[in-house]
């Protein structure tokens, strides 16, 4: 392209004044947008990030050496959305950071597998790139690695760096293990309902069992139920989440999450005691999810959203028992109060012993009653007949 330079009454030694700064403001220019250029590209991080593994989320964080003006994504899910963070200048940090809650593992295409040791491994690699649109050669990827065992729900992370640089560190977290809260309301609405801590027989009841913690991961699986006095003797009432009595408690029912279960129930008691004890076990399940991968296991650890009880199989639930052998598996108790035997015996109590007893019966007992006593009588009545004529007619012939 030509530049021309405007039209003036300058003599040639002023034009060639102007067109050498014009040339040097377009020089210091290049050297600004080189240094800026150069500055984004030549950073990189210190170390290896920081990982956080759970409750709620996955947390990648790193140091840079110089303000990060770039990108945080997960490899092949840029496009994305929710599956990567940008950084501008502007925003001047250093402590670049990128989380990604679990309820969108699925949609960033985590892989999640199933270890032989019943834990549940998480695996994506996180790129940070020090380009806010292009890859550069300084870029980096880390593979991550997040491991949550069901049993004591320790979750370790480990990082694998992508190309030929040697791993300079592990990076260890401990994810508490989550409780199940196990209550029991008066009525049939779990929410906001009286603590049935004493009621009397017959009075409606629900069974609650709720998880405490904020994690998308886990629900909940119930197992067995027992009711049991105080000294270990009861009955088994819930078996593989199905009622084995109706009468007394409903099959278990879940929220949509599965953090939570349910049973309807009416209050019982054992004869001459007045404590329940509940113990049941139960059992942490895996949240299902699109992109869920098991590997050598069978989907018995997955959470089941349909029902299997049926009127054919409670016989059968019976007599067959659960393994609990697995892991994952807890167990948690409650005890209820029941008052029965005041209105059981308080009006026999009332009794007095001066007055008259009276016995009733049905219409159609008492005729049958005096039909039997009718025929007793005149069945008597001909034998002695008989037995008098007999003596009356064989006197004569004595004589």
């Amino acid at each position: 392209d030509t530049v021309r330079l405007p039209s003036c009454g300058c003599n040639s030694h002023e034009r060639a004044r102007a067109l050498s700064a014009m040339l040097w403001t377009l020089v210091l220019a290049l050297i600004k947008v080189n240094i800026v250029d150069s500055k984004t590209l030549d950073n990189r991080l210190v170390g290896a990030p920081r990982v956080t593994c759970g409750p709620d989320a996955i947390r990648v964080r790193g140091e840079s050496e110089d303000v990060f003006e770039g990108q945080i994504f997960i490899k092949n899910q840029r496009r994305s959305p929710d599956c990567f963070v940008v950084y501008s200048e502007e925003e001047n940090s250093t402590t670049p950071e990128f989380s990604l809650p679990l309820s969108r593992l699925s949609s960033c295409g985590i892989d999640i597998r199933r270890n032989p040791t019943h834990g549940l491994e998480l695996f994506s690699v996180f790129v940070f790139a020090f380009h806010p649109s292009f890859v550069t050669a300084g870029d980096r990827a880390f593979a991550v690695h997040c491991l949550f065992q069901q049993e004591q729900i320790t979750v370790s992370a480990r990082f694998d760096f992508i190309s030929e640089i040697v791993p300079k560190a592990i990076v260890g977290v401990t994810y508490s293990q989550p409780k199940v809260n196990f209550t029991i309301v008066q009525g049939r609405v779990p929410n906001g309902a009286k603590l049935a801590n004493q009621v009397s027989v017959g009075e409606p009841l629900m069974l609650v069992w709720a998880l405490d913690d904020t994690s998308k991961l886990y629900g909940l699986r119930m197992l067995d139920c027992t009711a049991e006095t105080h000294d270990g003797r009861g009955m088994s009432i819930i078996r593989d989440g199905c009622s084995i009595d109706t009468t007394l408690i409903s099959d278990i029912r879940y929220s949509d999450d599965h953090r939570r279960a349910f049973a309807d129930a009416i209050a019982f008691k054992f004869p001459d005691l007045s404590d329940v004890w509940f113990r049941c076990i139960v059992r942490f399940c895996i949240r299902r999810s699109d992109h869920l991968l098991l590997t050598g296991k069978s989907e018995e650890h997955l959470c089941d959203t349909t029902s299997k009880c049926s009127a054919n199989t409670r016989r059968f639930r019976r007599s067959a028992g659960v393994s609990h052998s697995d892991e994952s598996v807890i167990v948690v108790t409650g005890r209820l109060t029941v008052d029965g035997d005041d209105v059981v015996y308080s009006h026999a109590a009332q009794v007095s012993t001066n007055e008259t007893s009276t016995v009733c019966l049905a219409k159609n007992t008492v005729a049958l009653g005096s039909a039997i006593s009718a025929t007793v009588c005149i069945s008597t009545l001909l034998t002695i007949g008989s037995l008098i004529y007999s003596k009356v007619k064989l006197t004569p012939n004595h004589s």
